[in-house]
């Protein structure tokens, strides 16, 4: 028997609230840190180094920038490119980029050479080549930072104007003697005409000749624009190119801006999630109801069933048809990579319900607002409930979960005299009313009239507002452990199956022989060894069905616990179970770790021949449809 997990296994929104307080603490004395070094360094190089006094005895035009200026523009960038780095920080670019720190490194201590390079020894022509050097790493900064924060990006530019604009400029003009800076200023002055004559050349040649191949001053602008934009986000990639000649000169004729319209990063999202209306709003004085009371709907399936013979609720000798339903909100994600790892998820799902003979139901619709979050399946199950007689078994799995076990077969005969199936164990669910004795994650419900009844009981503490919240007290007064938050599906049938076992509790099965449901904590860090000792299907040392990454929360804006190891172990997870898939094909992944594949065997010219190491290609389990006939 598996024991309980250690920790709880169900995270809800106010435990969001207090986490989220010490995450801003933390991101506010890492912004200070940001801030503090490069800001702190600039003043001791000011206050040791910058008195200037040979810059001030310099011989030097009313327009070169005084002292002071120098000073404050110098903590200025300072400041924007501290600030510029702990965005690209907080967003994970040092990671994403890894020249982006050394660059950040390198543009800090430029800064502060220039102060005692040039104001304290006078080293001018020293002071010019690490002034261009500078710009360059800036130029560096800019381009690394911008891909990962726009804003970042944007405050790296008035570092560039202060740093070559102000600074660069006139300092290149004082490096040189009297007499040079007013030979570089008659050539300037020269250069200045010769390049309006050759503008007004152009002109003339264009207005007399035509534009030929070129086309209008709007197209040259666009070819170059574009030249320079594709060839900045140029990287090895697959690329689909298609002849867009319409689209092309509508573009130059309209003057829009195509490589900003064409782009996704840069693209507003919210421009296209729109809300038609606000939802329907259920009357306050009438109890809140799945949908019409049904009381004879073992009757009508039986009936259904046996009118249409071609759709058996049984598909096997003890394979019942088995329904897996998953889902995620209609929106995108809240982060950058959830819908990524949502896409892995189904995958595995996929895999599964493929290898196992199980159909399978993927969700993205909201059917009745009053039941969001946590009580979102309800009003779905009950639907595909009724709408799929056919089905003899729902399997509802949450979107974060996996299996990491594909060749394990439910043992279904050992239901046959129960409706609902969910991990737990008996002595916490009905001796302690602990609210983690059981888990609602991953779990199977029969359909049948037994089922309808227990989601009927389960619902009423859903609708969000004042009865999911008032449902909550009840439920942290009356449960073991369970902290002050809103009522969820978890902890309500915790409270169901305790105070009304004699109900219930007949047809409930808490299954903790193996991994219905399995908390990732205490999962993740054995697989190696898991690989090593234990094997697939069933025994004592089984793998787990399935990893639950509860409280990682992949799709939303924080979790309860690192993003960097939820991530981690949900790509280990991912590829544990994808791993079982590619040894059919000769593959598996280069380490738990990688996304990339390597070959474990030799390629034969009798395929049929070979046999997988789990015996997945063509598994006994697999069911079989039985003959109408």
């Amino acid at each position: 028997m598996l024991s309980p997990p250690p920790s709880p296994t169900t995270t809800t929104a106010r435990i969001n609230q207090k986490k989220k307080m010490p995450m801003m603490r933390q991101a506010f004395k890492s912004l200070t840190v940001a801030l503090a070094v490069p800001l702190s360094l600039t003043m001791i190089i000011i206050f040791t180094f910058g008195s200037g006094p040979k810059y001030r005895a310099l011989q030097k035009p009313f327009w070169f920038p005084r002292l002071w200026l120098i000073h404050v523009a110098s903590l200025g960038s300072s400041f924007l490119m501290g600030m510029s780095a702990w965005l690209v920080w907080a967003e994970g670019g040092f990671h994403r980029q890894p020249d982006a720190l050394p660059l950040y490194i390198a543009q800090v201590s430029l800064s502060l050479i220039w102060d005692p390079l040039v104001l304290k020894i006078g080293a001018s022509h020293v002071g010019l080549l690490f002034c261009v050097v500078h710009f360059g790493t800036l130029v560096a900064c800019y381009q690394k930072f911008r891909p990962v924060n726009p804003i970042a990006g944007a405050f790296v530019k008035p570092c560039l104007l202060i740093k070559s604009s102000e600074f660069k400029k006139n300092m290149l003009d004082r490096f040189f003697e009297a007499h040079q800076l007013w030979k570089i200023k008659r050539v300037l002055r020269n250069g200045k005409l010769t390049l309006l004559c050759l503008v007004l050349t152009v002109v003339v040649i264009r207005s007399n000749l035509g534009a030929g191949k070129f086309g209008t001053p709007q197209e040259d602008f666009n070819e170059i624009r574009d030249h320079f934009y594709s060839s900045r986000r140029a990287e090895p990639r697959r690329v689909l190119e298609e002849a867009q000649t319409a689209t092309t000169t509508t573009t130059a004729s309209g003057g829009g801006d195509t490589a900003s319209e064409n782009s996704y990063a840069t693209f507003d999202i919210t421009k296209i999630l729109v809300d038609e209306g606000e939802d329907e709003k259920p009357d306050p004085n009438k109890p809140y109801s799945l949908g019409p009371k049904i009381s004879d709907w073992d009757e009508q399936r039986a009936d259904w069933l046996g009118k249409n013979p071609s759709f058996p609720n049984f598909i096997g000798p003890n394979k019942p048809r088995v329904l897996l339903v998953t889902g995620s909100s209609p929106k995108p994600c809240e982060n950058p990579v959830g819908d990524h790892y949502l896409l892995k998820a189904i995958k595995n799902k996929i895999d599964y319900c493929r290898l196992h003979g199980i159909e399978i139901f993927y969700n993205m619709a909201l059917l009745d607002a009053e039941m969001a979050g946590f009580w979102a399946k309800l009003p779905l199950i009950r639907k595909l409930l009724l709408f799929h007689p056919e089905i003899e078994f729902l399997w509802w799995m949450d979107s974060d979960a996996m299996f990491t076990d594909m060749a394990f077969e439910v043992p279904w005969e050992r239901y046959k005299d129960h409706n609902f199936v969910l991990h737990g164990w008996n002595e916490m669910v009905y001796d302690q009313k602990n609210w983690i004795g059981l888990n609602t994650g991953s779990f199977l419900l029969r359909n049948c009239q037994w089922s309808l009844d227990i989601l009927d009981a389960w619902a009423p503490m859903g609708p969000k507002g004042k009865v999911r919240d008032e449902a909550g007290k009840i439920l942290t007064r009356e449960l073991k452990d369970r902290p002050v938050f809103e009522a969820d599906d978890q902890s309500a049938m915790v409270y169901i199956l305790a105070t009304q076992r004699d109900k219930w509790g007949e047809k409930v099965y808490l299954e903790s022989a193996y991994y219905l449901h399995g908390y990732w904590g205490i999962l993740v860090d054995r697989y190696e060894e898991m690989i090593e000792n234990y094997h697939p299907g069933l025994g004592d040392h089984r793998w787990p069905l399935v990893t639950h990454f509860v409280g990682c929360k992949p799709c939303g804006k924080f979790g309860d616990y690192p993003v960097e190891r939820c991530l981690k172990q949900m790509d280990r997870a991912f590829n544990f179970g994808d791993n079982q898939i590619l040894q059919i094909y000769g593959f598996t992944h280069k380490s738990l770790a990688s996304r990339r594949v390597k070959r474990t065997r030799n390629e034969t010219s009798n395929p049929l021949e070979v046999k997988d190491e789990l015996g997945l290609l063509h598994p006994a389990f697999k069911a079989v449809k039985v003959s109408s006939s």
